[in-house]
C-alpha cells in the first residue's frame, strides 16, 4: 500500500478527501518516485491485488459449503501463490525487455 507523508505539501492532507490529491501529476509522479515506485511496480500491484485471495467472508463461506479445511486452505493459498508467479514472471521479462 502506498504510505504518503504529509511534508507541508500544498493539496495534502485530511481536508482533500482522499489519501492525497496534487495539483498536477508530476506532483504526484515526484511523491511516487521517491517511495521508490515504478511502472512495473504498478503494474504488479494491478496484477497481485486481482490475484490475490478472496476476503474472510468468501473463505468463511467456501467453508461452511465444502466443510472441509483441505478445500478452504487451497482456496486460499492458490490465488496468492499465483499472485506471486505471475508478478514474479513478469518482472522478468519486463527486465529482460527494459533493463536498462
Amino acid at each position: 500500500m502506498l504510505t504518503v507523508a504529509n511534508l507541508d505539501l500544498a493539496g495534502v492532507g485530511s481536508d482533500s478527501g482522499v489519501m492525497f490529491e496534487l495539483d498536477s501529476v508530476t506532483d504526484t509522479a515526484s511523491i511516487l518516485h521517491a517511495g521508490g515506485w515504478t511502472l512495473l511496480t504498478g503494474i504488479n500491484l494491478m496484477l497481485f491485488s486481482l490475484l490475490h485471495n478472496p476476503c474472510s467472508t468468501t473463505i468463511y463461506t467456501i467453508y461452511k459449503e465444502t466443510k472441509s479445511v483441505r478445500w478452504t486452505v487451497i482456496s486460499t493459498l492458490l490465488p496468492i501463490a499465483m499472485g506471486f508467479t505471475i508478478t514474479f514472471f513478469i518482472t522478468q521479462i519486463w527486465r529482460l525487455i527494459f533493463w536498462k
